[in-house]
């Protein structure tokens, strides 16, 4: 018993690191995506804010990509626009945040009001699409869920970039 046990760890050992090899070695090329894209964008001469943004979105946009080609149900769809669309929120935070840091004390208060407003309206839809999705509109079923999560997910894109754009013509990175 004692053996089988040492046996199943030396397995579960082997086999976790050749998982983490494969991982690492996928990880390496999928950088050289960012490399490339990185040097695509300073060779448009870009500023650096820009560029920053550029591949955040990128890595978001290319995780989706991976877990959608490992989707085998609407669950696993809608799971994988809701994690994109938590990316999309700390981005969207990192910017405003960013945003906030440069403003002048008045101007902040403009910034906090819009944001609350946008956060009541981004509920808003999302209720309103969540009624919409309901049997009686739609036709309900599950590709109703996934529906509910693309259209979570495009709210929070949208706001990320508007954020952004914002930030951007604040410290006039253009």
């Amino acid at each position: 018993m004692k053996y089988a046990g040492i046996l199943l760890l030396f397995v579960f050992l082997t086999l976790e690191n050749k998982c983490f090899s494969q991982n690492l070695k996928k990880q390496k090329s999928e950088d050289q995506e960012v490399i490339n894209l990185r040097k695509k964008l300073i060779a448009k001469k870009m500023d650096t804010v820009y560029i920053e943004f550029s591949i955040d979105t990128f890595l978001i946009e290319r995780e989706l990509r991976g877990n959608l080609k490992n989707t085998i149900s609407d669950l696993d769809m809608r799971e994988a626009y809701y994690t994109l669309a938590q990316q999309y929120d700390s981005l969207m935070n990192k910017y405003y945040k960013r945003l906030k840091s440069v403003l002048k004390d008045e101007d902040k208060k403009v910034l906090v009001s819009a944001q609350k407003a946008w956060l009541s309206f981004r509920d808003l839809e999302s209720n309103l699409t969540e009624t919409i999705s309901d049997e009686k509109y739609s036709g309900g079923g599950t590709l109703q869920k996934v529906v509910e999560a693309t259209e979570y997910l495009a709210l929070l894109r949208t706001r990320t970039i508007n954020i952004f754009d914002h930030y951007a013509r604040a410290i006039q990175a253009y």
